[in-house]
């Protein structure tokens, strides 16, 4: 089934003599292969009116999962607590990548107490009624991205104090216009402001369908926008954007590419072990809030359609 340089690696592989190695080969062009094939089934499914909407949806998804940071949680051995991942956590992240509900699998319609009614699973993504739970989600990879920096070597501050901006909180009017994270470096000081965006939305999906990559890069373009019309000068500004399905953007790229090269110099990591390492940090501080976002939209919709509606717990106890 597979031709060219795919004989040409599982000939590598063979030839080295290791079933770890071969394994792998095998494995990667057995995921490209399953790739393309659903990529073409719903590039063919975007010729049909009726089936459109989901089309857009799905290429959205798999165009973010194939690059960046989407599936990295997977390679992660749990050697320390923060890297250590549930198998409800675990299970969740999967049935969100492969783009079915996280939640019942039985559920196809959805009530949301947001007045949401309709067939999206993804829908927590971008419900008004967890705004909080986003919040905490993109503070973990803010935390992710500070970490990345301090391990390259740079110092950084979480929510730098600009002037005019210094005592705002969130909800107030101009905050999105501060950074997340101040990282100086010996060339530059560097203003990171985080956004995580949903290239499966309603408003995003036509864009991210046909160009992978376009969901981030409108984030990127309107942190720019709003950072430029009330910003601090004197910084250099990088919007950080991810999609929820783990694509980095440009700007975020570039950026970890400069970090890892400052710790390579430093000889704390080679260039590609801190890249390994950053994107394993960032895939797991994202999934982890997703999977959150997942079992509180389980509640909302329960909220929706009952009364006397009580939360679960965080952490199950007897009393």
């Amino acid at each position: 089934a597979f031709r060219g340089d795919g004989d040409v690696q599982l000939q590598v592989a063979f030839t080295a003599g290791t079933l770890q190695g071969l394994q792998r080969v095998v494995s990667s062009l057995v995921t490209q292969h399953t790739h393309d094939r659903l990529q073409q089934k719903y590039t063919d499914m975007l010729m049909v009116d009726s089936s459109r909407a989901i089309a857009e949806e799905n290429l959205a998804r798999l165009h973010s999962l194939h690059r960046g940071v989407g599936t990295a949680w997977m390679d992660v051995l749990p050697t320390k607590e923060t890297w250590e991942l549930d198998d409800a956590t675990v299970k969740s992240a999967l049935r969100f990548q492969l783009g079915v509900s996280p939640g019942p699998p039985s559920q196809s319609f959805y009530r949301c107490a947001c007045d949401y009614q309709g067939s999206d699973a993804h829908h927590a993504m971008t419900c008004d009624k967890l705004a909080g739970l986003r919040t905490l989600r993109h503070d973990h990879v803010q935390s992710s991205v500070q970490y990345g920096a301090t391990a390259a070597g740079h110092g950084s501050s979480i929510e730098p104090q600009e002037r005019h901006l210094k005592d705002l909180r969130f909800g107030d009017e101009g905050y999105g216009m501060r950074g997340d994270v101040l990282v100086s470096t010996l060339e530059d000081v560097l203003n990171v402001d985080v956004v995580i965006t949903h290239p499966a939305s309603k408003t995003l999906r036509g864009r991210a369908s046909r160009t992978p990559g376009a969901a981030a890069r409108v984030a990127e373009e309107n942190k720019r926008r709003h950072h430029a019309a009330g910003g601090t000068r004197g910084y250099r500004f990088v919007p950080f954007a991810v999609e929820t399905y783990g694509r980095l953007g440009n700007a975020a790229s570039e950026v970890l590419g400069e970090w890892a090269e400052s710790a390579a110099s430093a000889g704390v990591f080679a260039r590609d072990a801190y890249l390994t390492w950053i994107k394993r940090e960032l895939s797991v501080s994202l999934v982890r809030g997703n999977v959150r976002l997942f079992k509180r939209f389980v509640g909302v919709l329960t909220r929706g359609i009952g009364q006397r509606f009580v939360e679960g717990m965080d952490v199950p106890v007897l009393q």
